[in-house]
């Protein structure tokens, strides 16, 4: 953002320009991603929205094994490996 951020200019850095974006998707879906040695790290973000978690009643392994597992052990099944997440690609001109 060079108009709001010169003085990073000034400093060497370029403008960043993305040539793709990736949406999290399950039917549309391009592109699988290995997360399997992610997957806890993915759980102690989830874990932090306490607002989002009261179906858990404070069971973190209730949690991974009913909401997040299952959707990472499908997609590690479609990539060949234990947990993986599925993308949808768009190309960005």
């Amino acid at each position: 953002m060079p108009r709001i951020h010169p003085e990073l200019l000034a400093e060497g850095y370029l403008p960043h320009e993305v040539t793709e974006v990736w949406f999290p998707a399950v039917d549309l879906a391009d592109v699988d991603v290995e997360v399997t040695e992610a997957a806890q790290t993915k759980m102690d973000a989830i874990w932090c929205h306490t607002s989002q978690n009261g179906e858990a009643n404070g069971n973190r392994d209730w949690m991974f094994e009913q909401r997040v597992a299952p959707y990472l052990i499908q997609a590690g099944e479609r990539a060949g490996c234990r947990y993986a997440e599925r993308f949808h690609r768009v190309p960005v001109r």
